[in-house]
């Protein structure tokens, strides 16, 4: 008889742990739901185009080119800069793009995260290419995505689900599959012009990327 009152007692509690499991992670990814729409709807509410970088062609020579790379928050201010000197006469500028899917109450409309991560060229493969993810953080938030001074572009919850993204993005993880998928738009520069400024235009309402001279 005690024994199968033991037992009984262990199945009800193994029941019990399971139960408890089973609704922590029910309410777990409600939570990151939740949290990733108030991250999409805060980017649908960005303009429909912003600049996060700029870069000007400072040399050239046979076998490479020089550039530097300034970066911008969303108010316009400067947040980061980096110089480089890239072997090779072509650019590739690599920027990783995260689509969220559309959920409840985004209007039925996709938003997309931009972090431009790497310029490499035809004779360095992407994967070496040098990495423009550190000069534009800021005690792990990409600045990109501040409002500048005294002006913050995102709520304190939202900013801190971008950061936990951004982690995962420099940790190079490709799925980001919490908040959407993450893809890889690289776009080549074959014609420079010494001096000349080039600017990143993205568009977080459609994921577009694309590169204008001048701006």
């Amino acid at each position: 008889m005690n024994f199968f009152k033991s037992a009984h007692f262990i199945l009800t509690l193994f029941f019990l742990v399971c139960v408890i499991a089973f609704f922590t992670a029910i309410k777990a990814t409600l939570s990151l739901n939740a949290r990733a729409e108030s991250l999409q709807q805060e980017v649908l509410r960005l303009e429909e185009t912003i600049t996060p970088l700029r870069f000007k062609i400072t040399a050239r020579t046979a076998g490479s080119i020089s550039l530097e790379v300034r970066f911008y928050d969303l108010s316009g201010r400067e947040c980061g800069k980096r110089s480089l000197t890239v072997p090779g006469r072509e650019l590739h500028i690599d920027v990783s793009v995260v689509s969220m899917p559309a959920l409840q109450g985004a209007e039925g409309k996709n938003a997309y995260l931009f972090f431009p991560y790497a310029v490499f060229s035809e004779q360095i493969a992407a994967e070496d290419g040098f990495s423009l993810l550190g000069a534009y953080e800021a005690d792990g938030f990409p600045a990109l995505y501040s409002g500048g001074e005294n002006k913050a572009a995102l709520s304190p919850a939202s900013g801190a689900e971008l950061s936990s993204l951004f982690s995962r993005i420099k940790a190079g993880d490709s799925t980001a599959k919490d908040f959407g998928s993450s893809v890889h738009d690289i776009k080549e520069i074959t014609g420079f012009k010494l001096g000349a400024v080039y600017t990143v235009l993205c568009h977080p309402h459609t994921g577009g990327v694309e590169i204008v001279q001048g701006k």
